[in-house]
């Protein structure tokens, strides 16, 4: 369902609820049963390993499609960079933006919004090519909630 985009962010919070809830039950179990042989033991490991695979298909938060001028900098010794460019997604952890610099995921960035001055540090979560020039990256807030300052509540996911 949430492949296919028919899952609403409302119902998309109540099934990781569910599969958070699976999971520390299976654990509860087997920690708690005494008598447990190992092919019940296995069949827990199943269930918390398939919450897991599951939970990992799930967004944090929904993304919005939101163009919003920002300055990326890059303060990598021997190869720092800055450069103005324009967010393509937001969510409340991070964004997907265009960038002309090749970068590699887990490398650490700052983010200055123009249009508020506000500046966050962020990591590469990912690089893709882009439709034209330069590069597509993924990148995830290290310390900050709502860098956006959006109601992450009343959002729709969108992609």
């Amino acid at each position: 369902m949430r492949k296919a985009r028919r899952l609403s962010a409302f119902d998309a919070e109540s099934v990781r609820r569910f599969i958070n809830q699976c999971s520390r039950q299976a654990d509860e179990i087997e920690h708690a049963t005494k008598d447990l042989d190992n092919l019940d033991r296995a069949r827990l490991l199943h269930i918390i390993l398939w919450a897991n695979e599951v939970g990992s298909h799930l967004r944090r938060s929904p993304r919005k499609v939101a163009s919003i001028p920002v300055r990326v900098c890059c303060d990598k010794l021997g190869s720092a960079w800055e450069e103005e460019t324009q967010t393509v997604l937001l969510s409340r952890h991070g964004a997907s933006l265009r960038c002309g610099h090749r970068t590699k995921p887990g490398e650490p960035i700052h983010l200055v919004r123009l249009d508020t001055g506000q500046k966050v540090q962020a990591l590469v979560a990912w690089q893709r090519p882009a439709e034209n020039d330069g590069v597509r990256i993924g990148v995830e807030f290290v310390d900050c909630d709502n860098f956006w300052g959006l109601d992450w509540g009343i959002i729709e996911e969108t992609r």
